[in-house]
């Protein structure tokens, strides 16, 4: 059940516990995620945050008022279907989202998300890992951190980013499914679109497929910008819930009106 008031004192409560939880939660090195970035196209950092953070998270989406249920038809690669080519072909081959969204502004003014969001050594992290300084944080108002919930029947299909990489944080995982599944370089900058490679994923005849849950607390960073990568549906009455993090190339970078409209429920952008 979703609604009732943000509750403001998990914001207090959550900058205080990133005063004194380590900025990463783990025996690697930013420098053994870094490789591991490289080398598979993702890497993951078991309990970046504590059990009371995680729990502190869980219950401000679930208190916030009027999720967004986004229920959205998009190419892997999320742009509009086309007539260059014919109604049958991969390149209009609509993929599904299901899923409530719950992003910045619908959290609440001061919030738990906008504290993590805005914690400076999880910028760092990221930077370190995808070999970018400086990042940035989003400026548009909706996207920046948001919530998501994957209930029984709902998923994400597959796709590539629109972004270099993508910042997740796992709060609650499902009973069954809501697994990650990537694929690594599906694609490059001599064959941007990978015709053949994504037909075969879509069909599940490719190889290479990576598939985890993840544990709960968990952080992925991954480059879903050359790699297709989905969300399997969810079995069970437990969603599956995260947190997408976006950081950017440069500053004050706004969401396009069409992501805001299709994932977000929003017609326009503005600056934080």
């Amino acid at each position: 059940e979703y609604g009732g008031a943000p509750c403001n004192t998990m914001a207090a409560r959550m900058a205080r516990t990133l005063r004194r939880v380590p900025a990463v939660r783990t025996l690697c090195t930013a420098a053994d995620l870094r490789g591991e970035f490289v080398s598979q196209g993702f890497c993951h950092v078991p309990n970046y945050i504590s059990a009371e953070a995680r729990g502190d998270l869980l219950r401000e989406v679930l208190e916030c008022r009027d999720p967004f249920r986004s229920t959205a038809g998009f190419t892997p690669w999320q742009a509009e279907l086309t007539q260059e080519y014919p109604p049958e072909h991969v390149r209009n081959l609509e993929m599904r989202s299901t899923r409530l969204v719950v992003d910045s502004e619908r959290a609440g003014p001061a919030s738990a998300i906008k504290e993590l969001y805005h914690h400076q050594p999880l910028l760092e992290l990221v930077e370190e890992v995808v070999g970018v300084c400086p990042l940035y944080r989003s400026g548009c108002k909706y996207n920046g951190a948001y919530y998501n919930i994957f209930e029984d029947g709902s998923g994400l299909g597959w796709h590539f980013d629109r972004s270099a990489f993508g910042v997740n944080l796992i709060l609650q995982t499902p009973e069954k499914g809501g697994k990650f599944e990537f694929h690594h370089n599906t694609r490059s900058e001599a064959d941007p679109w990978a015709f053949e490679q994504v037909e075969a994923l879509v069909e599940g005849q490719a190889e290479g497929v990576y598939s985890s849950n993840f544990g709960e607390g968990s952080l992925v960073i991954f480059n879903g910008q050359q790699s297709l990568h989905r969300v399997s549906p969810v079995e069970g009455d437990v969603p599956r819930i995260n947190i997408i993090f976006t950081f950017e190339r440069e500053p004050n970078s706004l969401s396009s009106p069409y992501m805001l409209k299709k994932f977000f429920g929003r017609e326009v952008s503005g600056l934080v």
